[in-house]
C-alpha cells in the first residue's frame, strides 16, 4: 500500500474501494431516514405526544452526533476502519426492528442504539473516502455527500408506502441485503489509510501561532456548522407539521386521527425526499465548483441569502390559484441547499487545515455539529406550539443567517493551497 492510501494494484482498485464506501453511505441514510416521514404514524401507533415526537427526531443528530468524534478518535489514534462498519451493521439492525417496538421507551432506546451506529460510520468512511480522492478530494466527498442524501431520499420515498403495504413491521426485511453492504464494506476499506504518512510530522513543524490559527479555524467552521445542522433538524419536523396542517385542513377535521396521520406522512415523504434532493444538488454544485479562494466569502454570504428561502416557504398557503404540492417541493429542494450546501465544501476544507487528524475533523463537521444542533426540532416545535408555524419558520431563518455571520471571524490565510498540505 502507498502512503496516499491506495492500493499497489493501481487506481483502478482506490476506485472500486471509493465505490463501495460511496455506495454504503446510500445504504445508511436510506435506514436512516426512513424514520422521519413515519413520524406521524409512529406517534399514532404508540400513542406518542408531538412533543415526544419532536424529541425522537433529535435523537439522530444528538447521538450519532457524539459518536462521531468518539469513534473517529479512535480511528485516527489507531487507524482502524473497524467502528465505521461495525456502525453500519449496527445502524442497519436496529433501524430495522422499529416496528416491534412496544411503547416510547423501548422505540427510544432501539432507535438511540441504532444512531449511534450511523454516527460511527459517518467519520471512518468520509476519511477514506477522502484519502482515496486525493488531489480530487472535494469532489469525492461530494459524491459520499450526494450518494447519503439519495440513500435519504429513496428511504423517504420508499418508506411510507412499503409501511402502508406490509406494516411497519416489514422493515426488518430490508436488514439482510443492508448487512451484505456491510460485509462489502469492511473489505473495501480496512486497507486504506486516513492520512499522509508524514502529516504528523508536518503539522508539528509549522509554527505555534499558525497551529493555533488553524485549530480556531476549525472551532469556527464547527459553530457555523452546528447552526446550520440545527435548522436542518428544525426544518424536518416543520415540514412534518405544515403537512399534517394540509391534512387537517383538507379533511375539515380538528385533530389527527390514524386515516389522517397515514395521509399526512403519505404527503411528508415527498416533501422530505425534496429536502434532500436539494441537500444533494447544493452540497455536490458548491463542494465541487466553488475554488478555494472563494470559500470564505460562501461561507459567509450563502446562508444569509438563502434563508429567505425557509421565510418564503412559511407563507406558500397565502399564494393562490396554483397547486399547493407544485410550490411545496421546489420550495423545499431550496431549503435542503439553504441549510446543507456548504456541508462537503466544509468537511473538504477540514481535511485540508488537519491532514493529520482527518476523522476527527470530519467528525466534528458531520457528527459534532449534529449533536450541537439536537435542539433544533424542540426549538422549532416549541415555537410552533407558542407563536404558529410561520413564526417558527422565521425563527429558524434567523438561526441559518446567523451561521453565515459566524464565518466572517474565519482567518483569511487558512484557505487551502496557502495553509493546508
Amino acid at each position: 500500500m502507498s502512503h496516499a492510501g491506495v492500493s499497489d494494484t493501481g487506481i483502478s482498485l482506490a476506485r472500486a474501494r471509493l465505490a463501495v464506501a460511496v455506495a454504503c453511505h446510500f445504504v445508511v441514510d436510506f435506514f436512516s431516514f426512513m424514520v422521519l416521514p413515519l413520524l406521524s404514524v409512529l406517534e399514532g401507533r404508540l400513542d406518542l405526544t408531538p412533543s415526544q415526537g419532536a424529541t425522537l427526531v433529535a435523537v439522530q443528530p444528538l447521538v450519532a452526533g457524539l459518536a462521531q468524534p468518539v469513534t473517529a478518535w479512535v480511528a485516527d489514534r489507531y487507524n482502524t476502519r473497524t467502528p465505521g462498519v461495525l456502525g453500519m451493521a449496527l445502524a442497519v439492525i436496529c433501524i430495522g426492528v422499529i416496528g416491534y417496538t412496544e411503547n416510547y421507551s423501548q422505540l427510544l432506546a432501539i432507535y438511540a442504539v441504532g444512531c449511534f451506529g450511523i454516527g460511527a460510520f459517518h467519520p471512518v468512511a468520509v476519511a477514506c473516502v477522502g484519502q482515496l480522492g486525493n488531489s480530487r478530494r472535494s469532489l469525492a466527498v461530494s459524491s459520499f455527500f450526494v450518494s447519503g442524501m439519495a440513500g435519504g431520499a429513496a428511504g423517504s420515498f420508499v418508506a411510507p408506502p412499503f409501511v402502508e403495504a406490509a406494516g411497519i413491521e416489514s422493515l426488518v426485511y430490508l436488514v439482510i441485503p443492508a448487512l451484505a453492504c456491510c460485509a462489502l464494506l469492511a473489505g473495501a476499506i480496512q486497507p486504506v489509510a486516513h492520512r499522509a504518512h508524514d502529516a504528523h510530522r508536518q503539522h508539528a513543524g509549522l509554527p505555534p501561532q499558525e497551529r493555533r490559527a488553524r485549530w480556531r479555524a476549525i472551532w469556527l467552521l464547527y459553530a457555523g456548522a452546528s447552526l446550520r445542522s440545527a435548522v436542518h433538524a428544525a426544518v424536518s419536523v416543520l415540514v412534518i407539521r405544515w403537512a399534517e396542517r394540509v391534512v387537517l385542513l383538507r379533511a375539515g377535521e380538528p385533530a389527527l386521527n390514524e386515516a389522517l396521520r397515514e395521509r399526512a406522512s403519505l404527503l411528508s415523504g415527498p416533501l422530505v425526499a425534496a429536502l434532500i434532493v436539494g441537500m444533494a444538488m447544493g452540497g455536490f454544485t458548491i463542494g465541487s465548483t466553488i475554488r478555494p479562494r472563494y470559500e470564505r466569502a460562501f461561507l459567509i454570504l450563502f446562508p444569509i441569502v438563502s434563508s429567505l428561502s425557509l421565510v418564503a416557504f412559511a407563507r406558500l398557503d397565502r399564494i393562490e390559484h396554483l397547486p399547493l404540492m407544485a410550490l411545496a417541493l421546489p420550495a423545499c429542494v431550496l431549503m435542503g441547499v439553504a441549510f446543507a450546501g456548504l456541508i462537503p465544501m466544509g468537511v473538504s476544507l477540514a481535511q485540508r487545515i488537519m491532514p493529520h487528524r482527518t476523522s476527527l475533523v470530519s467528525g466534528l463537521m458531520l457528527g459534532g455539529s449534529w449533536a450541537a444542533g439536537a435542539w433544533g426540532p424542540d426549538f422549532a416545535q416549541a415555537i410552533t406550539d407558542r407563536a404558529g408555524l410561520v413564526s417558527a419558520f422565521d425563527a429558524t431563518a434567523g438561526v441559518l443567517a446567523l451561521s453565515g455571520l459566524i464565518s466572517i471571524a474565519l482567518p483569511r490565510g487558512l484557505t487551502p493551497g496557502r495553509a493546508a498540505p
